[in-house]
């Protein structure tokens, strides 16, 4: 029998609070469905609200690795409006070896370079963030998803691979999840890696998917 899930979260940010566990959410839980089923049934712009507040019935169910991946590479947006130290703690709660093994595989490598993609000024560009790619491409992508912000950007870095705590290309982005604080300083790439190669790329997979 699962533990009674939280029914409440706080917004950060925010000092309303607001219910987003439904009861066909509350339901599934007792049921036992897979955790990746539950958190579809939420906004997923909520879901990482969701594991942070359950993070506790998560883990004693074996589930915490498992619900803060999802919750992390599901979302729509990103996790800008939540603090640096609050993310670092979630994945800092995570057991290493369940979080490596709900992503996919990390490759076969000893040494990473990798890329980021910001914009923004000040504290919100979040240079040294969790998420990044091995694409420039794909970083450059992301700069300028919010270039509105002003001054996108890519950064690169190189870390060992104990820095990695996990990979995931569910959505073809190559993503590696960070361990931080970086050990070393992330270096600005120029002339800017151009976003739209990501597009051929997509579609490039695609045309080769069809054809295997």
């Amino acid at each position: 029998m699962r533990k009674p899930l939280v029914i409440k979260e706080t917004l950060f940010g925010n000092s309303m609070s607001r219910e987003i566990v439904t009861p066909m959410i509350v339901e599934a839980w007792q049921a036992g469905r897979e955790i990746e089923e539950i958190l579809f049934l939420l906004q997923n712009t909520y879901c990482l609200a969701f594991v942070f507040d359950n993070m506790f019935i998560l883990k004693e169910a074996g589930l915490y690795e498992r619900a803060l991946l999802c919750a992390w590479t599901g979302t729509r947006t990103n996790y800008a409006n939540w603090s640096l130290g609050v993310l670092d703690y979630l994945f800092q709660f995570a057991d290493p070896e369940m979080l490596r093994t709900a992503g996919d595989p990390i490759p076969d490598a000893s040494t990473f370079t990798l890329y980021r993609g910001v914009s923004g000024r000040g504290p919100a560009r979040r240079v040294n963030g969790i998420s990044w790619t091995e694409s420039p491409n794909v970083a450059a992508w992301f700069a300028n998803r919010f270039k509105e912000l002003g001054d996108p950007a890519v950064f690169r870095v190189t870390v060992s691979r104990d820095q990695v705590m996990a990979c995931c290309n569910e959505r073809e982005e190559s993503e590696y999840l960070l361990r931080l604080p970086l050990p070393v300083k992330p270096k600005r790439v120029l002339p800017m890696p151009d976003p739209e190669v990501r597009h051929f790329e997509d579609a490039l997979r695609k045309m080769q998917a069809k054809q295997s």
